[in-house]
């Protein structure tokens, strides 16, 4: 096992998200299974002077849908964007198995399960 992933499970949850975000509505489909995950939440992002958007933060990443179908993915630290990038399907099931692996590494495997199950929902959509 690398010590950049978190072996074969890794893996499957980007297989899982990528199959999901390839569907029509998946992006929200994604992001409501995401936020119920244990430390995971829901958030407000200001887009403008008077508009703001709902977006899922998963430890420094912050995932929220566009308008064009891709996910945007932001690398924050302190409420600070380092970083923003619109991925397509694979590109951002990778961003968020990453980001999953980050999270059981940071709560520990009791939140492993809470991820399976939400993943497990994810594919019964399918």
């Amino acid at each position: 096992m690398s010590e950049a992933t978190g072996g074969t499970w890794d893996v499957e949850w980007a297989q899982t998200v990528t199959a999901v975000l390839e569907r029509a509505g998946g992006q929200a489909l994604v992001l409501d299974s995401l936020v119920r995950i244990p430390q995971v939440h829901d958030v407000e992002v200001k887009t403008g002077w008077r508009s703001s958007v709902h977006a899922v933060a998963l430890g420094d990443r912050r995932f929220r849908a566009s308008d064009d179908g891709r996910l945007l993915v932001d690398h924050v630290v302190n409420d600070v964007v380092l970083s923003s990038a619109a991925l397509g399907p694979a590109d951002a099931g990778r961003a968020v198995a990453a980001a999953l692996v980050l999270h059981v590494r940071h709560f520990g495997t009791t939140v492993r399960s809470e991820i399976d199950a939400a993943l497990a929902g994810l594919r019964a959509t399918l």
